[in-house]
């Protein structure tokens, strides 16, 4: 019989860099890793995880054997779990739970966009990858690679789009790596070319293609003779062969587009967009009734603006899918496939089979019927469904919910339980009671738990959006609209809460970014928000205890305090939050002007900010320059952070940093001569700003050396995309999107998975 009562030292390892990143991108089936030490009885057998949404309820088990590591997975990205261990026996005498464990799930898969030439910026390139088992050609892989690719044709044309896929193939042997011992910070100091394309090291992350061939060039590039899965021949980067877009044209059976007329099951046929549909009025679609017809079959995919064939048939359109500007794709699992969805400049938001590579259907939101029939005619880019989607899954259902960006003023939810019989859940506009300051809906949705009274209620959180009058890089009129934060019911769309400029006069500026959220004490429940304004200022929105009546919004910092520059900084990107022991919080962001990137009047800066729960707004006179020195005690005692300036000309940060390891990183686009610019990525130590690793090898003269030079690196040309950190296998891999290409490396790693934070809870 077994003799102990209780498990030893269950351990949770919670990458939290990951969840942050990557959720407002992307969503499969979060994870917690967890580890334990092994007992010594000679009877013990195994092993059960116990988990639940609440400390010390557990809705779930299962028996992972005689194993002392376990990734628990299915479960909801953002949400806290609380987890116990049992030990049994031969007879099936189990013990007493372990300590307890609380953690954030995680999603394991990153999103990583490689960005446009910025000569010509009817052209750009992203990619998505997804960490979740494939094969191809009887090859295994835990990684996919979305590869969108949207140009225009001419002057005239109107701008198309694709989406292709790829697989990264796992490092054979993930526990050591030669790199390692060169290597001082939690980056390995490989070159572009080795991490990209190096098959000979086996620790190498690979980009192979459908024929299990490298499908990436030595520049990191998708080479011309690579072929995308779902294609029949090599296709590498045209943009009209091979991917969805190639199926799209080659399918044969009527697509399935739908609308939101009044029933909430999309699929009914009073929802159907098609010709057949009454209550799809020409008056709906802003056009004449002969011209209804006609309206309906182009967007189907019929040239019926030209000529019939010989049969007097209509003919298919050239090509169909429009151009992803914006939107990320977000894939998510189901029982017996994964779904890719994602936004175009077509007017629809398309759902595909990763399978197949097949459009299993299409919605059209309500707001964009009337302007389709621009889209016949379109000379340049119209925006319609131009926002990434987001997802909020449990066990039992599946939410996505998605604004249109620079398509327009709205957030649509939807239910994607069932991913053949999508449902309306909900729609919000400025016209809504409470959203009057509604701007193009930019800021992607945030999900996380609330208390409300006596309620738990899943809030979706959102920014209040984009004031075109930022177009103009020279505005000098205030903002009207934009300014603010919302949170609606997930499940309803009622507004829970909200902080705008009604409420408060200081909102003066629009909210484009993504919000952080926050759990200060581990009950699984969002207590703060950041979140940084178009006038370079950042927020905090404080949400103790359960009376939505005593949450307040403050600012924090102004990084425009004094500023006499003729181009104030701005910040669009989510900020980067940790939490010290003492309970503060060290908030990490940069800026940088996202509209006008060519811009080379900028100043900006990459801050580091320590917020106590002061009521005071901090400045730069609060904060240590380490912009030129290296960090130390004595410089950044009594200090609120610290701060340093972009000496590049016009150097901007374009993207969310993300930490990890102790080491803060970002990426950073410098305007060049040739208009293309230059892409850099920086690690720095989270607490000085100081360098961690030799990133600067032309300075090693008579051996490495580290100094300032030493905190970035060139890796590319264009607009980078952020840092994203991925588990694939046992190893954690760091990724950046370059102009045409993809950085990656992996990360320096002691054991198989680091615990960077964990927290236990103790048995009462």
């Amino acid at each position: 019989m077994i003799k102990y009562k209780f498990l030893k030292n269950l351990i949770i390892f919670i990458l939290l860099s990951m969840f942050i990143l990557i959720s407002p991108q992307f969503l499969f089936s979060a994870q917690i890793k967890l580890a334990w030490d092994p007992n010594t009885e000679p009877d013990l057998a195994g092993y059960k995880i116990y988990w639940g949404r609440s400390s010390r309820s557990y809705e779930n088990s299962v028996d992972v054997g005689n194993v002392t590591q376990f990734t628990l997975t299915g479960l909801t990205a953002g949400e806290t779990y609380f987890i116990a261990a049992t030990a049994y026996d031969f007879s099936n005498n189990e013990s007493g739970f372990s300590n307890e464990v609380s953690g954030v799930a995680i999603e394991p898969a990153p999103v990583v966009v490689i960005t446009p030439t910025i000569s010509t910026p009817e052209t750009s390139e992203t990619v998505t990858t997804s960490s979740e088992s494939s094969s191809s050609s009887g090859t295994s892989s835990e990684t996919s690679v979305y590869v969108v690719v949207s140009e225009t044709p001419s002057v005239e044309g109107s701008p198309i789009g694709n989406l292709k896929s790829y697989d990264i193939t796992s490092p054979s042997d993930s526990s050591s790596s030669a790199d390692d011992s060169s290597s001082s910070s939690g980056l390995t100091n490989t070159s572009n070319t080795s991490s990209s394309t190096d098959t000979s090291n086996s620790n190498t992350p690979v980009v192979v293609d459908s024929t299990n061939t490298p499908a990436l060039d030595s520049n990191g590039e998708i080479k011309d003779n690579a072929t995308s899965e779902w294609s029949s021949q090599p296709d590498g980067k045209e943009i009209t062969k091979g991917g969805v877009g190639e199926k799209l044209v080659k399918r044969n059976k009527p697509r399935k587009i739908y609308t939101y007329l009044g029933d909430a099951n999309l699929t009914a046929t009073s929802n159907s967009f098609d010709i057949s549909n009454e209550k799809l009025t020409s008056t709906i679609l802003g056009v004449s009734e002969s011209e209804r017809e006609k309206l309906i079959q182009y967007i189907h995919g019929y040239d019926s603006y030209g000529k019939r064939d010989e049969k007097g048939n209509l003919k298919k359109r050239i090509w169909l899918l429009g151009a992803i500007t914006n939107s990320r794709p977000l894939v998510i699992p189901y029982n017996s496939k994964k779904v890719i969805y994602v936004g175009a400049n077509d007017g629809m938001l398309h759902a595909f089979d990763d399978q197949t590579g097949e459009e299993l259907w299409a919605f059209i939101p309500h707001e964009l019927l009337p302007r389709l029939k621009e889209l016949p005619q379109a000379k340049g880019i119209k925006y319609f469904v131009d926002g990434s989607p987001r997802a909020y899954i449990t066990k039992n259902q599946k939410v996505m919910v998605f604004g249109l960006r620079r398509g327009g003023n709205y957030y649509y939810a939807l239910d994607v339980t069932n991913a053949d019989s999508p449902k309306f859940l909900w729609k919000i506009g400025p016209e809504k009671t409470g959203f009057s300051e509604l701007g193009q809906t930019w800021s992607n949705p945030q999900f996380g738990k609330l208390k409300c009274g006596n309620q738990t209620k899943i809030a979706c959180i959102f920014g209040g959006g984009y004031d075109e009058n930022h177009d103009n890089k020279n505005k000098t009129s205030e903002d009207k609209k934009g300014r603010a934060v919302y949170m609606v019911d997930l499940y309803t769309g009622e507004q829970i809460w909200r902080w705008d400029y009604e409420k408060d006069s200081n909102m003066k500026y629009c909210i484009t970014s993504d919000v952080a959220r926050v759990d200060l004490n581990g009950d699984g429940f969002i207590d703060r928000l950041y979140v940084g304004d178009m006038g370079g200022r950042l927020w905090r929105f404080d949400l103790r205890g359960n009376d939505q009546n005593k949450w307040r919004g403050s600012i924090v910092f102004n990084s425009n305090y004094n500023f006499m520059g003729s181009s104030k900084r701005k910040i669009y990107n989510k900020p980067e939050v940790t939490i010290e022991k003492d309970g503060s919080a060290i908030v990490f962001f940069g800026t940088g002007d996202r509209e006008n990137p060519l811009d080379k009047t900028s100043s900006d800066k990459f801050y580091s900010i320590v917020d106590k729960g002061q009521n005071t707004i901090l400045t730069e006179d609060n904060l240590a320059d380490v912009t030129r020195i290296l960090g130390t005690v004595e410089n950044l005692a009594n200090k609120d952070g610290w701060f340093i300036s972009l000496l590049n000309n016009g150097e901007k940060v374009l993207s969310s940093p993300v930490i990890a390891f102790g080491v803060i990183y970002f990426t950073t686009f410098t305007p060049s001569q040739d208009r293309e610019g230059i892409a850099r990525l920086y690690a720095l130590n989270y607490r000085t700003g100081n360098p961690i690793m030799n990133l600067n090898r032309e300075n090693d003269v008579g051996g490495p050396k580290i100094d300032l030079s030493d905190r970035s690196r060139v890796i590319g040309k264009g607009i980078p995309s952020g840092v994203v950190i991925s588990a694939l296998k046992r190893r954690l891999i760091a990724y950046t999107g370059i102009q045409g290409g993809l950085y990656y490396t992996p990360l320096r790693q002691h054991s198989t998975l680091i615990p960077i934070w964990w927290k236990e809870v103790r048995r009462r």
